[in-house]
Order: C-alpha cells, then structure tokens, then sequence
C-alpha cells in the first residue's frame, strides 16, 4: 500500500488523480484495507487538511468542512435549530466512537445504500462543495446522488441554507439500537405558512442503492392544513411510491411498513413543534 498525506488541497487532488482513495475517519475503508491487506492501493490522508475542517456559519447559511466528525456536527447549536434532520441523522450513526471519528465527506462519498446523512441532506437541498484541476464547484446532493461523483473531484465540505421557518426531521430503524446496521431510513422537510404546509420534501434510504426523494408524497401534503388523517395518508402514498430493490432481509413488504411508520412519526411530531 502506498501513503500519501498531501498538505494542500492541489496535491490531495494530484493523488486522487493517480487513483489514490481519499482517507479522513477511515471508519469503513480502513476495515476493507485490512480485508484486502491494501494491495495495490494507494492512500490519500486528507484529515489534516486544515481547509476541510471547518465549520463556517455566515448570516444565511452553514459551511461544514469534508473532514468535519459527525460528534462535532451533530453539537453545533445553529445546526440543531436550522437543520434538525442532519444532526439527528448525525447522532444515529455507530456509536459515540465511531461518530467521533466519522466524516461528513466520508459519509456522502462511499455511496453506502444505507447512508444516514443522505436523506437528510436531500430534504435540506444541500450543495456538495467540490475540487478539482480546474478549481471550486458546487452541486446540488441530488445530483450527486443521481450522476455519482464526478471524476478527479474532493469533496471539501457540504452547504446548507438556513431557513427560519424551516422544520426538518430525521428517523433510522436499525437492526440494533447501538451501532445499528440501517435497514430504512426518512426524512422530512417542510414550512408552515398561514397554518399550511408548504414545500414539503420526503426521502427514504435503505430500499435501493441509493435514497431518494418521494414527490407523489410530497405533493400529496402541499398545501394542505395538518390533519391526522392528512398525515395517515402521506405515511401510506409514500410506502406506496417508494422503490425497493434490495434483496437482503428484511422482505420488501416489511421495509414498505417502516417507511409509512417513520415518516408518521416525522410529520405527527413535526405538526406539534
């Protein structure tokens, strides 16, 4: 195996383009290099790149740093306000070590059918902030999502807008409580105004290779005042409308239930916030 740790993002960007693999947390490469003994596999350190490892909150707006751990996100106060759905997807991942190691760049790149920031981030309308030869970038998650990373590009951090009246929420059902490996996982988004709910956005994770956004769903809800049987509805068109492709346990028609009881759960307790 060969090491590299680049002190610039130029040459972090210089070793990715001769095919080395990005390493912040290591939290899932490092095990698979052990599992492969990193034959033939060259090793990009990118976790002491200053530049990746801040969190920079303007008036409007969060910039969290690629390097950033999931422990530091998930404790930051204007992302416990302005973007409740990250941090609480933050706070699922692993355990309290593996959160203290964990990236938010890691977390998006590894393209895991299970990732937890991901539907949060999709229903934030998150900006994945790329480099590259030919400098900065930015790209909606969704497209990232859709067209996979693009090629010689680092993530160096993630961009989120704060809304005031925004409320956002997060729930992962596991196969255990601690350390959990996900089996579904949703997210919700939506403003209230005048009593209405407004631009709702919905996800689920865990079904197919990678979350996705539910706008049968969504625009089931917009629009419309908050009801018991509004949110019963939308629980049940979103379990209805999601596409499950996996074929390990648990069975399509179980994963289809905790879709419609995640997502319930969201929009009860987001209707009494």
């Amino acid at each position: 195996m060969r090491y590299l740790r680049p002190t610039t993002l130029e040459q972090a960007i210089a070793g990715i383009g001769e095919g080395g693999i990005p390493l912040a947390g290591g939290t899932v490469l490092v095990p698979e290099l052990k599992h492969s003994a990193g034959e033939n596999v060259t090793v990009v350190d990118i976790g002491r790149l200053a530049a990746l490892r801040e969190m920079k909150v303007q008036h409007d707006d969060v910039q969290i740093g690629a390097a950033v751990t999931l422990a530091r996100l998930s404790a930051h106060a204007d992302l416990q306000r302005y973007a409740t759905a990250l941090v609480e997807a933050a706070e699922t991942v692993g355990n309290p070590q593996v959160r203290r190691a964990a990236t938010v760049g890691g977390n998006i790149a590894l393209g895991i059918p299970g990732a937890d920031l991901i539907p949060a981030l999709l229903v934030l309308d998150a900006e994945v902030m790329l480099f590259g030869t030919a400098g900065e970038e930015l790209l909606l998650i969704e497209q990232i999502i859709k067209n996979g990373m693009p090629a010689g590009r680092l993530i160096t951090g993630i961009k989120i807008n704060f809304h005031e009246s925004r409320r956002s929420r997060f729930r992962k059902f596991a196969w255990r409580l601690a350390s959990g490996k996900t089996i579904v996982n949703v997210a919700a988004a939506l403003r209230i105004e005048n009593g209405r709910i407004m631009a709702p956005k919905l996800t689920a994770g865990g079904l197919s290779k990678h979350p996705s956004r539910l706008p049968l769903a969504e625009n089931f809800l917009d629009g419309q005042a908050w009801s018991d049987s509004l949110i019963e509805q939308a629980a049940r068109a979103a379990a209805a409308e999601v596409v499950v492709d996996v074929i390990s346990p648990p069975a399509e028609k179980y994963r289809r239930k905790l879709v419609a009881a995640g997502l319930r759960q969201l929009l009860t307790e987001m209707s009494r916030s």
